[in-house]
């Protein structure tokens, strides 16, 4: 299983940011099929999704971090199951030579079919030769919608409750790291190893989340830089 090694930077930037902020669950994945479709010489669609071919066997964990604690874990090769597990996120980039903005959605789903989705906007840029994107998170929601167990279950072993929660939407982080991609947004790519970790919060003013900056994602860097060179 993969070690989320991306969320104790990102814990660490938000503490330092707002030490009022209260983490309710992390979502951590590696491994996605990082891709990029340009549309101009300026802007694009960038998509991380769960892969099971080639290089690339998508693995992560989503944790419950308030109690009662709990991890819903999810193998190598996922999303090759029988179940209905999966992860999926999307965003319109507009970028320069090296620096980019960018704005859409996730989805991460569960065994049964419950899913958390929310929509994100961030800063891309470039960072040890990786890109890497930084942002936050707007109007999360996790839903009960297979089976009404209450219950987010991993593909693997594990799960956690999702009754006692806070009412939604929730805010949150989330770093993005792309690795084996030629330059900056250069030209459309497929299939590039990509992380993400991301934190989901009882609701703060966006200020709240802007000492992340690139703390969170150059943690982040040598665990995907070893990943990549396998």
């Amino acid at each position: 299983m993969y070690t989320p090694i991306l969320v104790a930077g990102v814990s660490l930037a938000l503490a330092g940011a707002a030490s009022a902020d209260t983490t309710l669950v992390t979502v951590t994945y590696a491994d996605l099929s990082g891709n990029y479709a340009s549309s101009s010489a300026t802007t694009g669609t960038f998509s991380a999704f769960a892969v099971d071919a080639g290089l690339l066997h998508s693995s992560g964990d989503v944790s419950r971090v308030v109690s009662p604690v709990g991890t819903a874990d999810f193998q190598p090769g996922f999303v090759s199951g029988a179940d209905l597990s999966d992860f999926v996120l999307s965003m319109a980039v507009t970028h320069g030579t090296s620096t980019g903005t960018g704005a859409g959605t996730f989805t991460a789903t569960d065994a049964d079919g419950d899913t958390i989705t929310g929509s994100l906007g961030g800063t891309w840029g470039l960072s040890g030769g990786f890109l890497a994107f930084v942002g936050t998170l707007s109007g999360v929601s996790i839903n009960d919608n297979g089976t009404l167990d209450a219950t987010f279950n991993g593909s693997n072993t594990g799960s956690w409750s999702m009754s006692g929660l806070p009412a939604s939407p929730y805010n949150g982080a989330i770093v993005q790291l792309t690795a084996n991609v030629a330059g900056f947004f250069a030209g459309d790519f497929s299939a590039a190893a990509t992380g993400t970790t991301a934190q989901i919060t009882i609701p703060l003013p966006p200020a709240a989340y802007t000492g992340l900056g690139m703390l969170g994602a150059l943690s982040g860097l040598g665990r995907l830089r070893r990943r990549a060179g396998r």
